[in-house]
């Protein structure tokens, strides 16, 4: 039984948000399912347009279970010399960690982007994860000394 990969489909999307609520938690982020099925449901309608293609969504398979799910999307950046990706997110399900599944994902990603033309893969790691820390500069992850910030636009500034 290798470790396979498919695009999600509609069909999917309870599952993966199950698998999202299971990765926010042992993050300690939280969790707005109606936000995560709105960015679920518009990237994968996203993958069926030339227009406005926001990247994909893979199922992890192992064997015919689902191990996990990785989330592509692309963006654009001078500094990377135009569109790049970013891992958005990447699960690997609690039984099957430990047997390759997380660097095969990182993998096929990077190939993914290398097809489309992109030079660069870019994702960020929470600082409390130092099993993923270590498994991304394994794959040849650099941090480049920057914080990731955020805003929330649309609300009053705090």
């Amino acid at each position: 039984m290798g470790i396979s990969f498919r695009y999600a489909e509609w069909e999917d999307v309870d599952r993966l948000l199950e698998m999202m609520r299971e990765l926010y938690a042992h993050d300690r982020t939280p969790f707005d399912e109606a936000r995560s099925r709105k960015g679920t449901y518009e990237l994968i309608s996203s993958m069926d347009s030339a227009i406005t293609d926001l990247g994909r969504i893979w199922l992890i398979l192992l064997g015919e279970e689902i191990a996990g799910y990785v989330v592509l999307t692309f963006g654009f950046s001078l500094e990377y010399g135009g569109m790049h990706g970013f891992i958005d997110e990447l699960f690997v399900r609690e039984p099957f960690r430990g047997q390759g599944a997380g660097s095969l994902a990182v993998e096929h990603v990077s190939a993914m982007c290398r097809h489309l033309g992109m030079s660069t893969l870019l994702l960020e790691v929470d600082l409390e994860n130092p099993r993923a820390h270590a498994l991304y500069q394994r794959l040849g992850f650099r941090e480049h000394g920057r914080r990731l910030m955020s805003r929330k636009i649309g609300e009053a500034l705090q």
